[in-house]
């Protein structure tokens, strides 16, 4: 990378940075992309050029932290036959996660409400379901991970073998995200511990992929 394009990443970092410490500080609607630009040190044109918009920037911090949430879930060891509990596995990688996620509730929250990252259609920079798309490229790896654990699971005769890994994998990933949203934005009203609704879900989840005997 040349010193303008390195140049060009570190401005871009800046700016992300500084939308994450006024949006910490305020709310996402008392942050206004002339502010952000000030923070930076920039003009509030220049920012434009990095990004279209104050939605986008959220986006793209939201993106972001999607990518961290998930990387964990590539470390997860595939079952193995006689092991118990297969989805127990999934359980390590997911705790730093977790702890970070309790810590910073209110973050999260804001991320989930005002992001579109869960409605991907009405992201205006193009559709997620195109390769080459950050989103997509960003949950493709996750995905990936989860299908082959889920298909090592089969193989040891632990796992329900007549739905996909895939959809298994597609199943799992819709309990974690609706999970998280709901407890993020406190949708129940009630002072729920994630990871103990986590476990109790993927507890269900696990009893209808068990491979009866």
């Amino acid at each position: 990378m040349g010193r303008r394009e390195q140049k060009k990443e570190e401005l871009r970092a800046t700016i992300l940075a500084e939308t994450t410490k006024l949006l910490r500080a305020t709310s996402f609607e008392a942050t206004h992309t002339r502010e952000i630009a000030r923070c930076a040190g920039i003009s509030e044109p220049t920012l434009f050029k990095y990004f279209p918009s104050k939605q986008s920037i959220v986006d793209e911090l939201a993106l972001d932290w999607l990518g961290r949430a998930t990387a964990s879930w590539s470390s997860v060891d595939a079952p193995s036959p006689g092991s118990g509990d297969p989805l127990a596995a999934l359980a390590d990688p997911f705790a730093p996660l977790i702890s970070e996620l309790e810590a910073d509730r209110s973050y999260v929250s804001l991320l989930l409400a005002h992001s579109n990252l869960w409605n991907p259609g009405q992201v205006d920079r193009g559709r997620h379901s195109d390769q080459g798309d950050p989103l997509y490229e960003a949950t493709q790896g996750a995905f990936g991970a989860m299908s082959a654990f889920f298909a090592a699971g089969q193989e040891a005769g632990q796992i329900r073998n007549d739905v996909e890994a895939s959809q298994l994998a597609e199943i799992a990933f819709g309990v974690f995200r609706t999970t998280l949203q709901l407890w993020a934005t406190n949708y129940w009203k009630a002072d729920h511990d994630l990871s103990a609704r986590l476990t109790s879900a993927f507890d269900v989840l696990y009893k209808g992929m068990r491979l009866d005997d």
